[in-house]
């Protein structure tokens, strides 16, 4: 459970603020979204093919953009 006190004169909007960040790194969001409805098997392989797919492609994007940068190929 994620836990936030205030501290001495912080106001609420950055309590809120450090909250939010705090959920995010954790995690936490992403876990309750996944688990929010039941996925087959095949459709969780399929998307975490999808997902190496679009990480693969987009570390080539990079790649070639930084050697086009740089005057190669």
């Amino acid at each position: 459970m994620i836990e936030v006190r205030k501290r001495q004169s912080e106001k609420p909007e950055a309590l809120l603020r450090r909250f939010n960040r705090i959920v995010q790194e954790s995690g936490l969001l992403k876990t309750v979204k996944e688990c929010r409805f039941y996925l087959k098997p095949p459709t969780r392989k399929e998307r975490r093919e999808a997902a190496k797919r679009k990480a693969m492609l987009k570390r080539l994007k990079n790649e070639y953009t930084y050697y086009q940068n740089r005057g190669g190929f």
